[in-house]
């Protein structure tokens, strides 16, 4: 296997936002390698912890581990008026995902649509519908 070769510039500032399903828990994934190579990361999840599937919250617990930065997001409130970020990691929904984003989590793809910011999502940005 070949070495991981770090793509983003020296010292990124990274949120990874991350659902409580599976795609989540690659957040949280993505989010600590990001961390281990030295790179600024902010992790947002949508709680509340018990909540989580358990992919998601092993990779959460993992992530706490590392004394990463971490933010639970129960309302918009918890989230700064602006990102200070160069990359946004999308890890809210995935394929899995059918019908339209309500309540919290459209108001949080709303919220990183407005961001300035590079955009990257895991599967698919999240509220698209994977079938059509």
């Amino acid at each position: 296997m070949a070495d991981y070769v770090d793509p983003l510039p020296e010292k990124s500032r990274v949120a990874v936002f991350c659902g409580k399903g599976n795609n989540g828990g690659d957040g949280y994934v993505i989010g600590r390698y990001l961390h281990q190579s030295g790179h600024d990361v902010t992790i947002y999840f949508m709680g509340p912890i018990d909540k989580l599937s358990d992919d998601a919250r092993l990779n959460h617990d993992r992530a706490v581990a590392e004394s990463m930065t971490m933010v639970e997001v129960s309302t918009p409130s918890d989230l700064p008026d602006h990102l200070e970020c160069d990359i946004i990691v999308d890890a809210i929904f995935g394929i899995g995902f059918s019908g339209v984003p309500r309540g919290l989590s459209a108001e949080i793809i709303e919220y990183i649509n407005r961001q300035d910011a590079i955009i990257v999502s895991v599967d698919m940005p999240s509220g698209l519908n994977a079938n059509d």
